[in-house]
């Protein structure tokens, strides 16, 4: 069962999320902010961390660029997040190539891949409302992402960690 705006607010105000705001909270979603950090994909590697510009950032068409929150979630072991892009994003060009699944147990900032599809240049800015996080009970888990997971507690626009095997 997907949570609605009741349950999403009781658990963003006992911890769920450093950095929350009321004002973000739809019928059964929770918007999610950019913060302040980007890398490029070049051609062979990613980028160094750029600070996004307060008058924002270009990014040209077709280009790829990794991004997280400026929120600090913590999914307890009993919820499954799902993290999907805005339609007002979208509507711009915007694409999250879509790695919007958070395992139960995860805390962390999200780091997005995002891609601009538009035939147009599109900026972005810190603290601009990107993606949304919808939240799905789940039934009993035996080794939660803390356990396991090798992005737990991340923070910044992350790259793949050593060992991913492809």
């Amino acid at each position: 069962m997907i949570l609605g705006d009741l349950r999403i607010r009781e658990w963003a105000e006992s911890g769920g999320i450093d950095g929350y705001d009321s004002s973000l909270v739809n019928p059964a979603s929770i918007d999610l902010r950019l913060g302040n950090y980007m890398r490029f994909a070049l051609d062979d590697r990613w980028s160094e961390e750029f600070e996004i510009r307060k008058e924002g950032s270009r990014i040209k068409p077709n280009e790829l660029v990794l991004l997280h929150t400026l929120e600090y979630i913590r999914i307890p072991s009993n919820l499954t997040g799902l993290l999907f892009l805005k339609s007002s994003a979208g509507r711009l060009g915007w694409e999250h190539l879509h790695a919007g699944y958070i395992d139960p147990g995860f805390e962390g900032e999200l780091t997005l891949e995002i891609m601009n599809q538009a035939r147009w240049a599109n900026k972005i800015y810190p603290r601009m409302r990107m993606m949304q996080l919808c939240l799905v009970e789940t039934t009993e888990v035996e080794s939660p992402y803390e356990v396991q997971g090798h992005y737990q507690g991340q923070l910044g626009a992350t790259i793949t960690r050593e060992g991913y095997k492809q």
